[in-house]
């Protein structure tokens, strides 16, 4: 375990807005820490796209956990935000994680936000990126990504984007304060916040997949 860094892994579905969500912590993180550094690892830029296999293999993780063991030069902490749709699937990263989250989100909706993101504005298109969804990115979501699921420590519905938010921001702020107080950091995040989960779990149980 790396004693000078924090770091989050927040995963989810394709076009789940992980990566926004990262952002906003990271802003959040700096009010509250202006004196800590935070930084953002987008896991999904990091992608070999020329080749895209759809699967694990379009990504090097031993590189990525290169970089999450590397020491901060000056800072003596460091709060790393690592995002993307494969943040929970390597266990070496997972080990290293001191809070594990994920987006989570019906099929319907990711692609409804595909065809969003991607401007789709012809019949053409569209069938393209249907196409793109069916053959690809919802057997990898089946097959690659929903399953990292059970390594999270808690599961939060994209759509409650501030209170996902602030319920991490929240666990980062704990693990900050057990630091200083030598208090043991293995013990769970998350009694604190045993309303807000329930109440986000029942809202998950409403969701479905189109899948």
């Amino acid at each position: 375990m790396i004693q000078d860094k924090i770091i989050v892994s927040i995963g989810g579905g394709q076009v789940t807005g992980v990566r926004e969500t990262a952002l906003q912590i990271q802003e959040n993180l700096h009010q509250l820490f202006p004196y800590i550094k935070v930084s953002v690892i987008d896991l999904d830029e990091m992608a070999n796209i020329e080749s895209k296999k759809y699967t694990d293999k379009d990504y090097d993780f031993n590189a990525v956990y290169d970089t999450l063991i590397t020491k901060p030069k000056h800072e003596s902490l460091e709060i790393v935000l690592l995002c993307g749709s494969y943040a929970l699937y390597d266990a070496n990263i997972n080990n290293l994680s001191k809070l594990k989250v994920f987006l989570d989100s019906e099929g319907d909706k990711r692609l409804i936000n595909m065809i969003r993101s991607k401007n789709v504005n012809t019949p053409e298109r569209l069938d393209s990126c249907i196409t793109e969804y069916l053959d690809h990115l919802r057997p990898e979501m089946n097959k690659y990504i929903e399953p990292t699921r059970a390594h999270a420590d808690v599961i939060i519905p994209s759509s409650n984007e501030s209170i996902g938010s602030a319920i991490i921001v929240d666990g980062v702020v704990k693990i900050i304060e057990d630091k200083k107080g030598g208090i043991d950091h293995k013990r769970k995040l998350f009694p604190q916040l045993d309303f807000q989960l329930e109440r986000l779990n029942v809202e998950k149980d409403r969701y479905y997949d189109l899948s």
